[in-house]
């Protein structure tokens, strides 16, 4: 049977998202305890700009220690999060964010990395609470225009 062939399909969802800004979904998270003793969320989240990129997916660490709050804070407040309140990692399922894409080399793999979430003039209505308040210290920025934005995207 040497003159056997087999066909694989070579669609997967592997790759570096090209770096700059991206919307994204977030699909699901990975519980850890963090080296620092506190709790870490590694949430998956999947590129939803048409093009290329869609599809992909990158992970995206938000640590709950002290010294980690002010991206934690970045991260809720980009995905409208109430200022009140608490929540599990089950709350930002399906929540939809900006993020900007940075690469990064680790342990020799390039990879994608969400560098900064971004506030938009407009939070996502399925989170259900309010606009961040106007004293937040992040200029507050409004989508592209050339951006194509899908129709899951409620923003």
């Amino acid at each position: 049977m040497a003159d056997e062939r087999y066909e694989i399909d070579l669609e997967r969802e592997t790759g570096l998202v090209s770096a700059g800004t991206h919307n994204f979904r977030i699909a699901g998270c990975k519980e850890s305890m963090g080296g620092s003793g506190y709790p870490n969320w590694a949430f998956d989240c999947i590129c939803q700009d048409a093009g290329p990129d869609q599809g992909m997916h990158v992970r995206m660490n938000v640590s709950h220690s002290p010294q980690a709050a002010w991206k934690r804070n970045e991260f809720l407040d980009a995905l409208g999060a109430p200022r009140k309140g608490k929540a599990t990692s089950e709350y930002f399922i399906g929540k939809t964010f900006r993020g900007v894409i940075t690469h990064e080399t680790y342990k020799d793999q390039l990879q994608s990395v969400v560098d900064k979430c971004i506030v938009t003039d407009s939070p996502s209505p399925s989170i259900g609470a309010s606009a961040p308040s106007a004293s937040t210290d992040r200029p507050r920025v409004s989508i592209p225009t050339d951006v194509v934005k899908p129709k899951n995207i409620p923003f």
